[in-house]
């Protein structure tokens, strides 16, 4: 078997030397109305080497998690001198949990590459494509208004939409009608039968985490089922293997990192199964870099990496352009 674009992927940048000599965390607060209950804390950690510095985000859910990755970085001994994939075991047996090592292997690929002159495209002697995406929508009683508002915006973006178990039949006929829905993610939420009937209705929506976590989905359901929950830092391949989805959303952090996302994303190309990048509510640096990975690996994906409405930019334009030749990694 030929050797997959993600797999030549990961082994050019473990292979990458890295010169690292002190690191820093920024801590901050950034309003964002879909994110549940308060502004959306962030951090952003900075690795320090030969003149360069390379940015990772930490997307953890809580002030108090963010505080404590501080302290975590701000009592390590940051002298390195040998290779990513080096750097990228040692951090792999830390006490972290996924979203900050997450963030420090995103740094330190950054880093390393701008260190090697180079970026990702160039380790994969290619370009960057545009990404196509689809917009984010959480569940609601009534979801069909907020999406009308959507198709006056941006007519052209499809739509990624959280699962409500107690939509009615005309709420699904209705959203059905507006032939948008291109991921619709149950979450584990609702019976098997309410899964069965809105999968029906929405005939050609990826069906994203339907039945219970961890579990094979109904062989009903089989042909449509994208995992994402369940795919995280542990055994990735086995986890692919037991659940045979037929496709898969892939997400740095919840995977403890890039390397870690790639040999997911070679067993999929492998397999000729789709996949696709997913966010989690990336407020800086970190959503940048899974741009650049989706423009690589799943361009035309659904990609859930939609722009911010009101911290980035007010429109939505069909596609989003990634910068070509510049070194490092999601750097603008």
């Amino acid at each position: 078997m030929s050797e997959t674009r993600s797999a030549l992927l990961r082994q050019r940048l473990v292979e990458l030397p890295l010169h690292l000599e002190k690191a820093d965390v920024h801590l901050k607060a950034v309003t964002l109305p879909s994110y549940p209950g308060e502004p959306r804390p962030s951090s952003t950690i900075e690795l320090f080497g030969d003149g360069g510095t390379g940015s990772g985000e930490n997307v953890a859910w809580t002030r108090p998690d963010h505080e404590r990755f501080r302290s975590w970085v701000e009592n390590q001994h940051w002298k390195e001198g040998s290779s990513l994939g080096t750097f990228a075991a040692e951090l792999a047996r830390s006490p972290l949990e996924a979203y900050g090592r997450a963030a420090i292997e995103s740094a330190a690929i950054d880093l390393a590459l701008q260190q090697a002159s180079t970026n990702l495209a160039e380790l994969c002697e290619t370009a960057y494509a545009e990404i196509r995406y689809v917009r984010s929508f959480g569940a609601t009683a009534d979801p069909l208004s907020e999406l009308h508002a959507h198709q006056e915006e941006a007519p052209e973006i499809g739509v990624k939409l959280d699962f409500d178990p107690a939509w009615p039949a005309r709420t699904l006929a209705s959203l059905s009608a507006l032939g948008i829905i291109e991921v619709l993610d149950f979450k584990h939420r609702g019976t098997a039968a309410e899964q069965s009937r809105t999968a029906e209705i929405l005939f050609e929506a990826w069906l994203e985490d339907p039945g219970v976590c961890g579990e094979p989905v109904s062989s009903a359901l089989a042909d449509r089922f994208s995992l994402d929950a369940a795919l995280t830092d542990e055994s990735p391949e086995s986890t692919l293997h037991h659940l045979n989805p037929a496709a898969v959303n892939l997400k740095i952090p919840r995977m403890g990192g890039v390397l870690n996302l790639l040999i997911a994303a070679a067993f999929c190309e492998s397999r000729k199964k789709p996949f696709y990048m997913g966010g989690m509510f990336e407020v800086s640096v970190g959503r940048e870099q899974a741009r650049e990975l989706a423009s690589l690996l799943a361009p035309q994906g659904p990609n859930d990496l939609a722009p911010l409405p009101k911290s980035e930019i007010r429109r939505f334009p069909p596609t989003l352009e990634i910068p070509q030749g510049r070194h490092g990694f999601g750097r603008r």
